[in-house]
């Protein structure tokens, strides 16, 4: 039994609400905690690499929907 491909468009979608998700409350997420300004700096940085990152990884699930396709 084969999995379609379009199956892939539902992670991918739900990556992608993550990623904005991440991407809009990085801020707020850091400053969430009593941490010194150095750290939350770090800790929105981090939040900000994996948003981007769930962003990036739904781009690859489309592109491999759109090569299986062909």
């Amino acid at each position: 039994m084969t999995i379609s491909a379009l199956y892939l468009l539902i992670p991918a979608a739900l990556l992608v609400l993550v990623g904005i998700w991440g991407w809009r409350n990085a801020d707020a997420l850091a400053s969430s905690l009593p941490l010194d300004e150095r750290t939350q700096e770090k800790r929105r940085r981090v939040y900000l690499r994996g948003a981007a990152t769930c962003l990036l990884v739904a781009v690859a699930f489309v592109v491999l929907v759109i090569v299986s396709f062909r």
